[in-house]
């Protein structure tokens, strides 16, 4: 039986590790921005490790759930990134919807986050609804990170012009199905020991 928990302890922990490489973000509980909406789900972030670099995809879609300033067009500007005296590194490799992707000291929706990314270069480059961008953060796999936020702007709520929302890590597909196949295998390992 001992064997057994050893082999469970095993397949969890290459479960986990194999996660780490790649993660799935979706953006959802409002952190700041008083009367925006409270959970919207308008931006999937995919951070994915690669030697000691971290490449980023942001994706915006459902934007158009927020009000808009008038004459304006609703933009993710930035995305912050918490965690301990974390190293800003640089960027590389920029794709996407927008001309430029830049990282600089200045924390999020609280005292929590480190630097953010700031994506495009004025009002002719910005994250609009339906865009993406992709970059690489050089570096970026040797620091801690502890979480993300996205910053919406351009909205309209009362004196609220722009909004920060915290993302939350969503289980890849292949996650539970390696799950699955590793409960598979200490379920038959469980049987053929009482088979003895």
């Amino acid at each position: 039986m001992k064997t057994v928990f050893v082999q469970l302890a095993s397949t969890a922990a290459l479960l986990f590790s194999g996660a780490a490489t790649a993660t799935t973000w979706t953006s959802g509980t409002l952190m700041s921005g008083a009367g925006a909406p409270s959970s919207p789900t308008f931006a999937t972030l995919t951070s994915t490790v690669v030697g000691n670099d971290i490449e980023f995809t942001l994706a915006a879609h459902g934007l158009d759930l927020f009000s808009a300033e008038a004459g304006s067009t609703v933009f993710v500007g930035a995305l912050a990134v918490a965690g301990s005296n974390l190293n800003i590194g640089s960027v590389a490799d920029v794709g996407g919807g927008v001309s430029a992707v830049g990282s600089n000291a200045g924390n999020g929706p609280t005292g929590n986050y480190d630097f953010r990314f700031t994506f495009g270069q004025g009002a002719k480059s910005r994250l609009t609804d339906g865009e993406s961008v992709t970059w690489t953060w050089v570096g970026g796999a040797d620091e801690l990170v502890t979480g993300y936020a996205l910053h919406v702007q351009a909205i309209s709520y009362g004196q609220t012009t722009s909004a920060w929302y915290a993302t939350s890590p969503v289980p890849e597909p292949q996650t539970y199905a390696l799950f699955a196949a590793g409960l598979a295998l200490v379920g038959a390992q469980l049987r053929r020991r009482r088979g003895r």
